[in-house]
């Protein structure tokens, strides 16, 4: 990942911006075609004139979505509780500050909601994610945590690796 400490100029922005929608427009379009078939648009403007010309209904049997649907209900089911855990006994004082400085963070951005609508477009679209933003206060700090929209997110095309730690940029395109 770039280090957020380098200024990188506008006209790098806008090269990765670029490039990343290039490069990634078939991945893109096959995103959208996997949200159409979840919303049951399974059929093509052609057979759906052809059906409409016969007199036929567009009948959809929709086996995607109830798959997706039970993915993400396990989803919610198998929510746990965050913790921090001491590397030795003595850290155990810290270590349960420390649970509950995230449990608050998480709490306070109503986390499993976020949670859910990025593993809703990771299931369906095939990419997600999460921003998290520190901004400091008069008192400390305070933690947002946003959902990504799918194609929102801009990413370093050339990277192989599936959690793109590898990747030259990352980041989201706000318009």
């Amino acid at each position: 990942m770039t280090d957020t400490s380098l200024t990188i100029d506008h006209g790098t922005l806008v090269d990765w911006i670029n490039e990343a929608d290039d490069v990634t427009g078939d991945s893109r379009a096959m995103s959208e075609r996997c949200r159409d078939y979840y919303d049951s648009k399974q059929l093509s403007e052609k057979e759906v004139r052809t059906n409409n010309k016969r007199r036929q209904p567009n009948v959809v049997i929709n086996r995607v979505k109830p798959k997706m649907d039970g993915l993400m209900g396990l989803e919610r089911q198998n929510r746990t509780t965050a913790k921090a855990w001491p590397r030795t006994p003595k850290h155990e004082e810290g270590a349960e500050a420390t649970t509950e400085g995230i449990r608050f963070v998480l709490q306070d951005n109503e986390y499993n909601q976020i949670r859910s609508s990025a593993w809703d477009n990771l299931l369906v679209e095939g990419t997600g994610g999460i921003e998290v933003i520190v901004k400091p206060k008069a008192a400390g700090f305070r933690i947002t945590l946003n959902n990504i929209p799918w194609d929102r997110l801009i990413y370093d095309p050339h990277s192989r690796r599936k959690d793109f730690r590898d990747a030259r940029f990352r980041g989201q395109v706000v318009w």
